[in-house]
């Protein structure tokens, strides 16, 4: 198994591979990516990459009560509305 960074891209039924990501494959599908010019290997591995440290997150202070909010007054009732169906009737 080898690790790859694609200089071009590469698709195919198993999925796409895009430029300048790292891709564990195969030694001789990375020997054909490799001496065709589409890859070259890699020389670090996943296990010896240099991470950025996470910053500390801040604790978050806790949010004040809400204020209970006044009921709202019901909606009035509003007055039916019949529609005579015009279809039909040459109007």
């Amino acid at each position: 198994m080898r690790e790859i960074r694609m200089k071009s891209i590469a698709a195919g039924p198993e999925g796409s591979m895009f430029p300048g990501n790292v891709y564990p494959v195969d030694d001789s599908t990375a020997k054909i990516f490799v001496d065709a010019g589409y890859a070259v290997y890699e020389t670090s591995t996943l296990n010896n990459r240099a991470v950025a440290p996470v910053a500390p997150v801040a604790p978050v202070a806790p949010v004040a009560p809400v204020a209970p909010v006044a009921p709202v007054a019901p909606v009035a009732k509003q007055p039916e509305i019949k529609l005579k169906p015009t279809w039909g009737t040459g109007k």
